[in-house]
């Protein structure tokens, strides 16, 4: 393999490290002020770690030997700086290089956290999107509706201003107090026009108390339990009288009606 002598200069201004190797060498500038307009030969490029086909060796000592590739089947430029030559002869030099492998990953690492923090100050800066509700929300659906058969029977009607809504109920319901969980049957059959929501209420001499309340319950879906609203009041063992009050919307257009019914004559017992 042929071996190319790194030939000392009294004009040389760096010093470069690869391998391990120090070599004194012309910087860029200082290569173009040597060479000037005269003809120069690159008889080959040596990196640390290189790779590429090896052509030649460089002496830099006795015992120490650089690879050197051919500069036609060049180290990618965007990855390896020209960072000095080294006289190898009359007119003849070798191309030293040096990665940028860790000063690309830096700089990338760099624009990434720019980009995230411009991202995030325009994101501040963008007024938040507007939500428009609706002239009249729902409530929201019972968690405890159950659809209900489909049934020929007739049910009696109550009466709301714009329709009508059919209800099948019953007068008893029992109350297990120690899960809060009260026990009814009603029923808002498909027949029915407006969705409804119940609250039962039970008298008292300071005014009547509201001790449970459903969600919405869809025409066509039944509610078989309610919760007990454990800061209302205190319940013992017992039958109280109670009632129902029901609260009706459209299902179209969410808005409640004026009309309210009340359904009393509900026999409450309550369960240890």
């Amino acid at each position: 393999m042929n071996r190319l002598p790194v030939l000392p200069r009294a004009d040389y201004d760096k010093s470069v490290r690869i391998d391990g190797l120090s070599l004194s060498c012309y910087s860029k500038k200082k290569f173009k002020e040597v060479t000037g307009d005269r003809p120069y030969r690159l008889a080959g490029e040596t990196c640390k770690n290189n790779l590429k086909d090896c052509i030649a060796h460089l002496s830099v000592t006795e015992q120490s030997v650089l690879r050197v590739s051919s500069c036609e089947r060049a180290h990618n430029r965007l990855l390896y700086a020209r960072v000095g030559y080294v006289s190898v002869g009359e007119d003849s030099y070798v191309l030293l290089l040096k990665s940028r492998l860790a000063f690309l990953i830096l700089l990338l690492l760099f624009l990434a956290a720019i980009g995230a923090a411009v991202s995030i100050l325009l994101s501040m800066l963008q007024p938040e999107t507007p939500v428009v509700s609706p002239n009249n929300p729902l409530p929201d659906p019972d968690p405890d509706v159950r659809p209900l058969p489909p049934s020929d029977e007739p049910a009696p009607d109550v009466s709301t201003e714009g329709g009508k809504v059919s209800m099948i109920y019953s007068l008893s319901a029992k109350m297990q107090r120690s899960t809060g969980e009260i026990t009814i049957l009603f029923k808002n059959p498909a027949a029915s026009n407006h969705d409804v929501m119940l609250e039962m209420y039970v008298p008292y001499a300071d005014g009547d108390i509201k001790i449970a309340q459903s969600g919405r319950i869809p025409a066509g879906n039944g509610l078989y339990t309610l919760d007990f609203i454990p800061s209302s009041a205190v319940m013992g063992e017992g039958v109280y009288s109670a009632y129902y009050k029901v609260i009706y919307y459209d299902p179209v257009s969410g808005e409640r009606a004026l009309v309210e019914s009340k359904i009393e004559d509900l026999a409450l017992e309550v369960r240890s």
